[in-house]
């Protein structure tokens, strides 16, 4: 039989360790204490995901990381709490606090007079930068409301301020942009207009822009591209030759017909537009070849042959105008030269290509009476015929013998033909591409 006094010990003891058990409950008052201690915030990540911690505390841990500038942590929280009512509640204080912190709106701001002087600002230690991040990293673990709201600050964080507020926290703009939703979109494409790296920015932004948004992003670019014109920046063309909306249309024509354009952005220009519209873009390069002069007909010549292909010879050759006056600039050998730069092209191209025979374009060239026509099908014959290269030979055939009798049809004609560099006839050449073909 057990002592009376030791039953009473046994008891006391119990109920002291009871009593004690019973105190060390923490309470969200007790995470204070650790705010600021030695690997403090770990303790915080650690009773954040413990299911064994009230959620009072693990809602309250998660509020410290945030107040506390630890959101990567934060992260780690959210990654190991399983879905449920703890976590949602955890998720909705942790927004009340980026709110809260948001809405102190601490941040610098740079007025209309420190950006045209570049001045420099001092950059504090800001709760709205700090909530800026914390919403970052939390919308992917965020749902319905909760996930608008931060949303709508990173939306705001967008709306201004783009330079200064791309080097401010731990995210950048760019970064920023995926995560901000439409109206943060619409945002961030006003910073078009002042970035002196419009074409970085306009880059960054196409990467997560649906049609709607790259419609506006074309629209931003074409109204900055015109008020800038012709002396656009690199960064500045770079935007121009990177969207792709028909919005950027009537400006990219307008750059390759002035004048005052450099080659570099009339190039340009031609490729994307080329890109843009494809082959609906042949009436504006046939209007190219028959309305100007000089390189910029010869470019579009290219880009024509380029959209449609065999096609496109007789296409381009049937633009060129009858008018003569044109043909001899900048000097006067220049149609020779043009001539023979279409003959090589052409044959280049086509063999390259794969294309089994022009024979038919040729033939039709030679039967239009028209004279740049004539005079491009005869070189380009004489250039196919004469190639070292099998694939070149081949692209009269079957046919040859029906060019040949077309160009014999010609050598009476008294055409003349101008920017030869010497007088030239149509009739004449049509006599030099026989004999040159052996085929008198």
């Amino acid at each position: 039989m057990v002592p009376s006094r030791r039953i009473l010990l046994l008891v006391t003891g119990s109920l002291l360790l009871s009593v004690s058990l019973i105190g060390c409950e923490r309470t969200p008052e007790d995470l204070e204490k650790w705010r600021n201690a030695q690997q403090g915030m770990e303790k915080m990540v650690e009773w954040a995901t413990s299911p064994d911690e009230p959620k009072d505390v693990r809602v309250k841990a998660t509020q410290i990381l945030i107040e506390e500038n630890s959101v990567s942590k934060l992260t780690d929280v959210f990654e190991d709490v399983e879905d449920g009512p703890v976590r949602q509640a955890m998720m909705r204080a942790t927004v009340e606090k980026i709110e809260e912190m948001w809405n102190k709106q601490d941040f610098p701001t740079v007025d209309e007079e420190t950006e045209e002087k570049g001045g420099r600002i001092q950059v504090g230690d800001s709760k709205a930068v700090q909530a800026k991040d914390a919403a970052y990293f939390l919308i992917p673990f965020a749902e319905g409301p909760q996930k608008k709201k931060l949303q709508s600050i990173l939306a705001d964080w967008l709306s201004k301020d783009w330079q200064l507020r791309d080097q401010l926290g731990r995210t950048n703009l760019s970064q920023v942009v995926p995560r901000a939703g439409a109206q943060g979109m619409k945002n961030a494409i006003r910073w078009i207009e002042k970035t002196d790296r419009p074409g970085t920015v306009t880059s960054n932004l196409l990467q997560n822009a649906d049609d709607a948004m790259k419609q506006e992003i074309a629209e931003t670019v074409a109204a900055r591209a015109e008020s800038a014109h012709p002396d656009l920046s690199g960064e500045l063309m770079s935007a121009v030759m990177q969207v792709e909306d028909d919005a950027i249309v009537g400006y990219l024509q307008k750059a390759i017909t002035d004048p005052k354009s450099s080659p570099k952005l009339v190039d340009g220009a031609m490729e994307r537009l080329k890109v843009i519209k494809g082959k609906l873009a042949t009436s504006f390069f046939a209007d190219l070849i028959s309305n100007y002069q000089g390189k910029l007909r010869w470019a579009a010549v290219n880009d024509l042959i380029d959209l449609r292909g065999k096609a496109g010879i007789r296409s381009a050759a049937t633009s060129l105008p009858l008018d003569k006056e044109s043909y001899a600039f900048p000097e006067e050998g220049s149609f020779q030269d043009d001539v023979k730069w279409f003959a090589s092209f052409v044959v280049g191209k086509m063999a390259e290509d794969g294309v089994n025979s022009i024979s038919d374009q040729l033939s039709q060239m030679l039967s239009s009476d028209r004279w740049p026509s004539e005079v491009l099908a005869m070189s380009t014959a004489l250039r196919a015929a004469t190639s070292d290269k099998e694939a070149e030979k081949q692209l009269l055939d079957p046919g040859k013998d029906q060019i040949v009798e077309k160009i014999k049809a010609l050598t009476s004609s008294r055409e003349s033909i101008p920017g030869w560099g010497s007088q030239m006839r149509v009739g004449e050449l049509a006599h030099n591409v026989l004999d040159a073909m052996g085929a008198k």
